[in-house]
């Protein structure tokens, strides 16, 4: 149980938070006014999976 929870957290944390930040940097002005709505659509998916993720464990 430990290993498998230790290491969906991480890989999920690093990939999502690298890819989309890294693109709305670049990009600048435009980068900003995604960003608000990125931001949004990040926490409703994590809490989707990590229901999703606890309740198959158990």
């Amino acid at each position: 149980r430990r290993r498998r929870r230790r290491g969906k957290g991480r890989g999920k944390k690093r990939k999502g938070k690298g890819k989309k930040r890294g693109k709305g940097r670049r990009r600048g002005s435009k980068g900003r006014k995604k960003k608000k709505g990125k931001g949004k659509k990040r926490k409703r998916r994590r809490r989707r999976r990590r229901k999703g993720s606890k309740g198959k464990g158990k």
